[in-house]
């Protein structure tokens, strides 16, 4: 590899970049082996992408500069004989000719330095959106689970930065937030696909190594989730309807412990509280359907820690609003919602209130009552004859 990245970095300085690609397909030949350890291939694929890096920025000098053009060059390199170094060809020509989608003032700037060349100096519009989409179809021409899944992390690695964060709803080749949505879902469900299948590779004997291994690799599944959440301009509704379920059905139907236990807990960190709290019912619905070895505990208490935390900070910032005397329009619903809770703490108290003087006045009735009772005892035993007379009566 190394050699091969020597050669390839010095034709590319030389102005020969069709020899430099050559070069460059022999080192990733070198990913094609399958007698490394998913460790060892993992340093293998960091060598090979600190190598590529040097090839990306040549390859968008030489379009800019008019001298190859990268639909060109991604269509060339089809033509390579193995498939792995193909598709790693691909993506890394790919991805550089998707981040001439969002460089139109460095494009009109090389343009203006070479007045001659009327192809670097047109308004090209780069179909963001054939390019993904080819990319994510291409990839599944490789199905073995380890270089399958580092195939599938240095495609969304490569792309990361380039994905169209665009809100219109157009099916323009610029590509909109869907796509990019739709984009890391498919390559996210792919890549698990080959992370579960990693542990059916190898002798039984070796189970508990195998088990180890998919551990040290699980932060290139993992990786989705963080892109996902980062994307830009996301709505809730989006993340409720269509990114939420199909990642849930995704990590039920797996049925693998390990997998259903790293994912859940890697999507409670991903996302925000706030999320969190509006699809608490999906979530805690997903997690009564995982596997019986699933460890539910390190799942639900990070997840209650994570809501009650923000709805101590939300409190703390809505009584600050309040002592300030200036309500945000955030804090607004939860001002709201504790006003009305408030005014039914009050109707409960004038209830109260009003029950207590009903008692107050029925213990006032049954006094009177016993007054009016003692008086007429009174009465009627002032009007008894003494005892005296009627002695004298029976005498007589």
């Amino acid at each position: 590899v190394k050699v091969q990245a020597f050669q390839m970095k010095r034709c590319v300085d030389n102005d020969r970049l069709m020899d430099g690609l050559k070069h460059c397909s022999t080192m990733l030949n070198e990913l094609r082996t399958s007698s490394l350890t998913p460790k060892n291939y993992y340093e293998l694929y960091l060598a090979t992408f600190d190598a590529m890096q040097y090839l990306i920025g040549a390859l968008r000098a030489a379009h800019l500069s008019g001298k190859n053009h990268l639909a060109d060059l991604y269509e060339l390199v089809q033509y390579a004989g193995n498939i792995v170094p193909r598709l790693y060809l691909m993506i890394t020509i790919g991805s550089a000719y998707m981040s001439l989608a969002g460089a139109p003032a460095e494009r009109g700037r090389e343009s203006s330095e070479q007045p001659g060349d009327d192809s670097a100096g047109s308004d090209e519009v780069i179909p963001v959106r054939e390019v993904m989409l080819d990319m994510l179809e291409m990839t599944r021409g490789v199905q073995h689970p380890t270089r399958g899944l580092f195939l599938r992390y240095y495609l969304g690695q490569m792309t990361k930065d380039y994905l169209p964060l665009s809100s219109t709803d157009s099916e323009g080749p610029e590509g909109n937030l869907q796509d990019s949505t739709h984009f890391i879902l498919t390559n996210f469900v792919e890549m698990n696909k080959l992370w579960v299948r990693l542990q059916h590779q190898g002798l039984s004997k070796d189970k508990e190594r195998r088990e180890a291994e998919r551990r040290d690799l699980r932060t290139l599944v993992g990786s989705n989730l963080l892109r996902l959440a980062s994307l830009n301009g996301v709505p809730r509704s989006t993340y409720e309807d269509v990114i939420l379920p199909k990642l849930l059905n995704q990590v039920v139907s797996c049925r693998d412990t390990l997998a259903q236990e790293y994912l859940m807990e890697a999507l409670v960190q991903a996302f925000s509280d706030e999320w969190h709290l509006a699809t608490i019912g999906q979530l805690m619905e997903a997690i009564s359907a995982l596997g019986p070895k699933v460890s539910i505990k390190n799942i639900v208490i990070p997840l209650v820690d994570r809501i009650a935390t923000y709805a101590a900070r939300r409190r703390e910032e809505m009584e600050k609003a309040q002592a300030t005397g200036s309500t945000s329009p955030s804090l607004g619903s939860d001002a709201a919602s504790i006003d009305e809770e408030a005014s039914k703490d009050k109707d409960i108290d004038v209830e109260d209130e009003s029950k207590d003087t009903q008692q107050d006045s029925a213990e006032h009735e049954d006094e009177g009552k016993d007054k009016a009772d003692s008086a007429s005892v009174r009465s009627v035993s002032s009007a008894k004859p003494d005892q005296g007379g009627i002695d004298k009566i029976e005498e007589g």
